[in-house]
């Protein structure tokens, strides 16, 4: 192993000891924010992300993009 993976191990830990620390100081519960917590949270970049893979152009963008 090397250092870089040595340290990442460590700030993992720390992230995770920090939230229970603060869980536990509060008094609170963990509550998971689901599968599709991305797509709730970053609504617009998912759709354009998904426009994108498809192929398709959205109708407000297709006067902007140039022919080749």
């Amino acid at each position: 192993m090397n250092r870089g993976h040595k340290k990442a191990v460590v700030a993992v830990a720390h992230a995770m000891l920090v939230t229970a620390y603060h869980l536990l100081d509060r008094q609170l519960e963990h509550r998971e924010p689901g599968i599709d917590y991305f797509e709730r949270r970053h609504a617009e970049r998912s759709m354009r992300r998904r426009v994108s893979a498809a192929g398709l152009i959205p109708p407000g963008l297709a006067n902007d993009r140039e022919e080749v």
